[in-house]
């Protein structure tokens, strides 16, 4: 993916996630509260994409076991009731960001990621009408760490990867 292109989609998810910051309990607010039963079907769809792009990629068996561990540790902590339910957005919103991310250098990539996890619960601090709190820069580093991850060793070539490249173009 071309530099431009990337640094758009970067852009984008960032901007989406500072606007949440700004209007987000104004946007939960016209939904209604978040049920778990919501929260199960977007853990759902996100295994499904996941064991999509393990089928497409042919990702091995111990990638997917990381991310899907991740997904569900995080699904277990919303079921256990130490998170509530709209914190879901941090896996989503986070994960997006990682992604984006993993083709970047580790360290620029991870000064990103962290730049916007932190920027995100300072904004969210100073606005009267929202609470930033500790947790959910641990959530947001943790949510993007493990994408940002998973994208980096696939981009890569690790060793955890089946196959180095998707090209079928080549022989």
């Amino acid at each position: 993916m071309r530099f431009r292109t990337r640094a758009l989609i970067i852009g984008g998810i960032t901007t989406s996630i500072l606007a949440q910051s700004l209007i987000g309990r104004q946007i939960m607010g016209a939904i209604g509260p978040i049920t778990r039963l919501q929260v199960l079907i977007v853990l759902a769809m996100l295994v499904i994409a996941g064991v999509y792009a393990a089928v497409r990629f042919r990702w091995s068996q111990q990638v997917i076991i990381w991310i899907t561990t991740g997904i569900a540790g995080f699904a277990g902590l919303i079921f256990l009731g130490w998170l509530p339910p709209e914190e879901i957005a941090h896996l989503v919103n986070f994960g997006l960001l990682g992604v984006a991310l993993g083709g970047l250098p580790t360290v620029p990539g991870l000064a990103v990621l962290c730049a916007v996890g932190l920027g995100d619960e300072l904004l969210q601090g100073v606005l009267s009408y929202r609470v930033g709190h500790w947790r959910d820069v641990v959530l947001n580093l943790v949510s993007g760490g493990l994408f940002f991850w998973a994208t980096r060793n696939l981009r890569l070539g690790h060793p955890m990867v089946a196959v180095e490249s998707n090209d079928q173009s080549k022989g």
